[in-house]
């Protein structure tokens, strides 16, 4: 198990993992994640892994971090919103899903758009509560998650857990049902 690995390669391994760990709560770009990582480190003066190293950690952990997220926020759905949304997926025979149509640009400022627009978020707002499906949910994330491409969507983990073994999450970063 990779816990058992990081355990064995030691403190820096576990050093890198906690602050990774620690600001993939709310930050999403590996850039960002590794230079914490590496911050840490030079502040610990401890030797500095590889990139290649630094970066992979950053990946499993980002991706094991996020699919929590991901449950946490489908475990806050019913099953009518669940079905709803993958509802929005189905193409019918030569056309396009609802969710294509959803995804539309508002168009230029008139005032027969303007209708048109607050139609379409009314649309929007009837998909479901998105403010208890996000909630404590960083909006760094929530941003990040929206302008993610779709054909990268995975199912989240049925029980999600980090090899890691990161420190304890502390109340006010951690995402809780």
């Amino acid at each position: 198990m990779i816990a058992d690995l990081v355990a064995e390669l030691g403190p820096v391994w576990q050093a890198a993992a906690a602050a990774i760990y620690e600001a993939v709560q709310t930050k999403d770009n590996p850039a960002d994640l590794i230079n914490v990582a590496l911050e840490k480190l030079v502040k610990a003066r401890m030797e500095l892994p590889g990139y290649s190293t630094l970066d992979e950690m950053a990946s499993v952990i980002r991706t094991e971090v996020n699919e929590d997220f991901f449950a946490v926020i489908v475990s806050r759905m019913d099953e009518v919103e669940h079905a709803r949304l993958l509802g929005l997926l189905r193409v019918p025979a030569g056309g396009r899903s609802r969710f294509d149509e959803l995804k539309r640009p508002a168009k230029a400022p008139t005032v027969s758009h303007l209708h048109e627009h607050l139609a379409h978020l009314d649309r929007l707002e009837a998909l479901g509560n998105t403010a208890t499906w996000l909630q404590r949910v960083p909006p760094g994330k929530v941003e990040h998650f929206a302008g993610q491409r779709t054909d990268t969507w995975r199912p989240p983990r049925p029980t999600p857990t980090s090899p890691w073994s990161p420190p304890e999450k502390s109340p006010a970063r951690s995402v809780s049902q």
